[in-house]
């Protein structure tokens, strides 16, 4: 049966033969085997490894290699077309593996971010992946949550969908139940929720119809893949990389004349020269490694419970200035509890404090005052939040739905209340989820409204007196300066059947809890690291300003002259808020929409800024931040969506670590491209200077592409595995990000050609072979020293050199495969010629100069080496 839009909700359940209770375990698995995963299938027909290996022989490097082999070939040089077969066997082979590490690195990236969904399953709510969700299955749905498959609606309060990606249509559409009986085309079918949609507003239920492919959003699969655009940083070098080629295609014409007609080679040995050289200058294998690199720290990243969904989100937390973040799970750890109940009795205020702490309801309370019992009822129904007991005993439970409306209902279960039953037996008419705008919810259940949200608001539409007011504002004004969390409660008889805005007004105040969120472990030390590395942290919050206070002393967040109300905000001008957003360090009672107003002031003010946020709501300031957060464990998937990182356990601490990955990945970054460039500068430089004053090659096209393959391509690699340093790096200017790169490798670069060019000279009466053999090998161990060097800002001897063991391998690997060419067997197929032992000491010693000269300017001139 198709087209389920039409069909009465019995006949689609029938059809499906499941029930509103859902499948049970077994028949959901076995419909998973039958059916497959909930994903839609990828429409690449060629194996990833093969499309990756095939790309090698695409690139523009590979093919002037493979004409420089050809004419070396028909030259009749047996031994250089034999090293340049090599060179390319081995070239291939690095450029797949780095590439295809780097493609499965960002795979893995992608299965880290798994998405979640509420399932009815033998009729309990459980939190399953939406990858196992099968037909049949009987979907909740909440504001702000992506719809995981295509549904038949069953259920739906007030919900609401954005339905933009699949149909276009701007606005939310409301569902419904009711059986659509005419033919309807997708954005008519009022009664369908479609995968990849997401809640704008309410809440409902839907049987899933369709999953994977099969899904309406699967069928058009091909038309909504996403494509992988370059990163700003690869963008940048990829564009040095372009600039090195048009310098090294000028350089390369400059050494064709001068070689051929000054220097008199002939044609079929200039060509393989001068494509030799060109093949030098421009790091080919910058992007691969700079992606390799990327996708390393992302991985690395993950398991420090981050996860990155986009790369250029790394480039961006090394320029982060300020953190914008929440209070509630984010610098506290979520565990909401009722601490104390105040209700009114007879014009008095009387309170009671609640034993234990968490989920837990172990220790309890007996015989409770009836006003207190009704206080909390209401605060049970005022929410749609279930909580289900974890063991045999009823001890312990977990919390479907919001924390803080959690939180109420364990209190019930403390005072002898059986929430389940006060749920049933007074099931809701109609309901008014809870809105920032309004800063409350309320429930109609029979005659009776219940309502639970903001002190402020509901004492000012209820019908206590201005005395009244006052006693209950000072005491939430006490409570919430030890930290806690106030929830009022009110109720108000009425005959309706439907719940507006307009019934909540002359309501019955009941009272208030108070509800402590302890902070999390860490978060000081992590606020006082960020600090130290030239980030602020501003908390933006939608709670007491009393209680925000609170917790931002705690934790070492100065808040004296600097604590800011959204009533400030909106008597605020556009260049006063601009001022107000760099004094403030607090801001409490504020809106989404008065958030993303005070990120937009910051970024007015040149700071880049990070961005937490859990809420449908957030999703535009997400959106806006340079980096947006986005909670794990709270967050909706509008959030997580609109963000670029997503923390796993919704902690602080994670932020900062993720900004010591992110600089610490850029410093990586810099180090193997000063690495690479370094090399480069000096093998054009020494060989144009050589012909421009009429001396022989100082390298042949072999050397420099062994060069090439040897000193650079593995130390280069083996600086993608650098580990952050403890401390977190000073902020890297993206902006400026390649000049002192550039600055840097020239330096390294002039030190070793001096050195080269001053050897060959001294060498020439022995032989232009016996020179060329000296430079060739200087060239080659200097490279292998300086990486040392690059690798630590301070002294060379600031860094372990075991810290990273690639590298050391790298290096040992490469000096290894040098020492081969000098064997007098060997040094034929390289141009070379054997040198004595006496020289070969003088090579490392020489290339130990070049070191020791680089790391003097390094301390007279620190500022060149950041």
């Amino acid at each position: 049966m198709t087209g389920y839009y039409r069909s009465i909700i019995k006949q689609v359940l029938l059809e499906f033969k499941t029930s509103q209770y859902g499948l049970s375990s077994s028949e959901a698995l076995s419909r998973l085997g039958k059916n497959g995963a909930n994903i839609i299938a990828s429409s690449e027909k060629i194996p990833r490894w093969l499309k990756i290996f095939l790309r090698q022989f695409r690139n523009a490097f590979f093919i002037l290699l493979f004409l420089a082999t050809v004419l070396t070939y028909w030259r009749g040089d047996v031994k250089e077309f034999t090293i340049l077969v090599i060179i390319i066997s081995v070239n291939v082979l690095v450029g797949f593996l780095q590439e295809y590490k780097a493609d499965r690195a960002l795979a893995e990236l992608k299965k880290q971010f798994d998405r979640y969904c509420w399932c009815v399953r033998e009729g309990k709510v459980k939190k399953i992946l939406v990858q196992d969700v099968v037909v049949g299955d009987i979907i909740k749905l909440s504001d702000g949550d992506r719809v995981p498959a295509d549904l038949r609606i069953i259920e739906s309060k007030g919900m609401a969908l954005n339905e933009a990606i699949l149909t276009g249509e701007s606005k939310p559409v409301t569902k419904t139940i009711q059986a659509i009986g005419k033919t309807s085309i997708l954005a008519e079918q009022t009664n369908m929720a479609f995968a990849g949609t997401t809640v704008a507003t309410g809440k409902g239920r839907g049987i899933v119809v369709a999953t994977g492919s099969s899904t309406e959003m699967g069928k058009i699969g091909k038309l909504v893949e996403k494509i992988d655009h370059r990163t700003p940083l690869e963008q940048k070098l990829v564009g040095l990389a372009k600039t090195l080629f048009l310098i090294a295609v000028l350089g390369g014409a400059l050494i064709f004349v001068l070689g051929y007609w000054k220097q008199g080679m002939e044609l079929f040995e200039i060509i393989p020269f001068v494509i030799a050289l060109l093949i030098s200058v421009v790091p080919e294998s910058l992007p691969t490694i700079l992606i390799l690199t990327l996708a390393l720290g992302v991985s690395a990243m993950a398991r420090k419970k981050c996860i990155v969904k986009q790369l250029p989100a790394i480039e961006t937390l090394g320029d982060v200035d300020i953190i914008a973040t929440d209070k509630t799970g984010t610098l506290t750890n979520n565990e909401m509890t009722v601490k104390k109940a105040f209700w009114l009795d007879r014009g008095k205020v009387r309170r009671q404090s609640f034993p234990g702490s968490g989920f837990g309801v172990k220790e309890k309370i007996f015989r409770p005052d009836q006003k207190l019992v009704k206080l909390i009822e209401a605060g049970i129904l005022a929410n749609d939040t279930q909580i289900q007991p974890l063991d045999w005993d009823n001890q312990d439970y977990h919390i479907v739905g919001d924390p803080t409306e959690g939180a109420i209902n364990i209190a019930g279960v403390k005072i002898g209340i059986d929430v389940d039953m006060l749920k049933k037996t007074n099931p809701p008419k109609s309901e008014l989820f809870f809105d920032s705008n309004y800063k409350y919810e309320a429930s109609l259940c029979e005659n009776k409204i219940h309502l639970a949200g903001a002190t402020e608001v509901l004492i000012e539409k209820s019908r206590l007196g201005e005395k009244q007011k006052q006693e209950i504002l000072r005491l939430v004004h006490c409570e919430a300066r030890n930290g806690s969390r106030i929830v009022s409660i009110g109720e108000k008889a009425v005959k309706a059947q439907k719940l507006t805005r307009k019934m909540v007004d002359k309501i019955n105040y009941l009272g208030f809890v108070a509800i402590s969120d302890p902070v999390r472990t860490g978060v000081k030390e992590a606020i006082i690291d960020i600090q130290k590395a030239g980030v602020e942290v501003k908390i933006i919050t939608g709670d007491y300003p009393a209680t925000a206070k609170s917790i931002a002393d705690s934790i070492g967040i100065k808040t004296k002259d600097s604590l800011f109300t959204g009533e400030n905000i909106e008597k605020t001008s556009i260049r006063g808020l601009e001022n107000l957003s760099l004094r403030a360090t607090v801001f409490s009672r504020v809106s989404p929409l008065q958030k993303l107003k005070i990120i937009e002031a910051l970024q007015r003010n040149g700071k880049n800024v990070a961005v937490t946020g859990d809420g449908v709501n957030d999703a535009p300031a997400l959106k806006q931040a340079q980096i947006g957060i986005a909670m794990g464990q709270r967050g909706t998937s509008v959030a997580q969506e609109a963000s670029d990182l997503v923390l796993v356990d919704d902690s602080f601490t994670t932020i900062v670590e993720a900004i010591r990955h992110g600089r610490a990945i850029l410093e990586n970054i810099k180090k193997f491209t000063t690495f690479l460039l370094s090399g480069n500068f000096d093998e054009l430089l020494i060989v144009i200077f050589a012909f421009s004053v009429g001396l022989p090659a100082p390298l042949t096209a072999v050397q420099i592409l062994w060069i090439n393959l040897v000193s650079d391509t593995f130390p280069a690699l083996a600086l993608a595995f650098e580990k952050p340093e403890e401390r977190i790096l000073p902020k890297t200017e993206a902006k400026s990000f390649l000049r002192p790169i550039i600055k840097k490798a020239l330096i390294l670069g002039a030190i070793i050609f001096v050195i080269e060019i001053i050897t060959f000279i001294k060498y020439l009466p022995q032989g232009a072979g016996y020179a060329r053999t000296m430079v060739f090998n200087i060239a080659v161990f200097y490279q292998l020293m300086i990486v040392f060097s690059i690798r630590s800002k301070g002294s060379i001897f600031s860094t372990s050199i075991f810290s990273n063991m690639w590298l050391v391998g790298a290096v040992l690997l490469s000096a290894g495969l040098q020492v081969i060419t000098l064997h007098p067997q060997y040094v034929g197929y390289f141009g070379s010629v054997p040198i004595n032992f006496k020289d070969f000491i003088l090579v490392l010693m020489l290339g130990f100069v070049g070191l020791i000269l680089a790391e003097i300017l390094k301390f007279f001139s620190p500022k060149s080496w950041r």
